[in-house]
C-alpha cells in the first residue's frame, strides 16, 4: 500500500512539473533569451551589443505583430546585431524572415558608401527560420556564431 501511495505521489509530482514547464518557445522554435545569450557568449562580436526593447524590435524590423523576442544591436559604427523572434503562427514567422532578409539587404546598401568594412559581416549574415521562430545574426565572426547555434541544437 505504501509503495502504491509513493508511486501515485511521484506520478502526480511529475505531471505537475510537466504542466509547469509548458511555457517558453514552441516546439522546434529558438528560445529567444537562451539563443541570444549563447550568441553573445560565443565571442563572435567585435564589441558589446545593447539590448533592444520590444517597441524598438518591432519598429527596426518592420514587424506588424510583437513577438516574444530578444534582440541586441551595435552601439558603435558596426552592422553587428542579433534578433531572435518567436511568433504564434508560422505565417508570422515567414513574414518576419522576409523582413529580416530585407533588413540585411538594406544594411548592405546603407553600408556600401560609408562603412564598406562592414559589408563582409553582412555578406555572412545568418537568417534562419525554425518552427515559428526566426533569427538574424550579423557578427564579426560568423563561424563562431554558427558554432554557438549548432551547440544549442545538441
Amino acid at each position: 500500500m505504501k509503495k502504491l501511495f509513493s508511486l501515485c505521489v511521484a506520478l502526480a509530482f511529475t505531471l505537475i512539473l510537466a504542466a509547469c514547464s509548458g511555457g517558453g518557445a514552441p516546439a522546434g522554435a529558438y528560445d529567444p533569451d537562451a539563443t541570444a545569450q549563447a550568441l553573445l557568449d560565443s565571442g563572435a562580436f567585435s564589441e558589446a551589443l545593447e539590448a533592444l526593447d520590444a517597441d524598438m524590435i518591432s519598429s527596426l524590423y518592420g514587424l506588424e505583430s510583437q513577438p516574444e523576442a530578444a534582440a541586441s544591436a551595435s552601439t558603435g559604427a558596426t552592422a553587428e546585431e542579433i534578433a531572435v523572434l518567436v511568433f504564434s503562427t508560422q505565417e508570422e514567422a515567414d513574414d518576419a524572415r522576409k523582413a529580416l532578409e530585407a533588413r540585411v539587404s538594406d544594411q548592405k546598401d546603407a553600408c556600401e558608401g560609408y562603412l564598406p568594412a562592414e559589408l563582409p559581416k553582412l555578406e555572412q549574415a545568418i537568417v534562419k527560420e525554425s518552427g515559428s521562430s526566426v533569427l538574424l545574426v550579423v557578427a564579426n565572426d560568423s563561424q563562431a556564431a554558427q558554432a554557438a547555434l549548432d551547440g544549442l541544437a545538441q
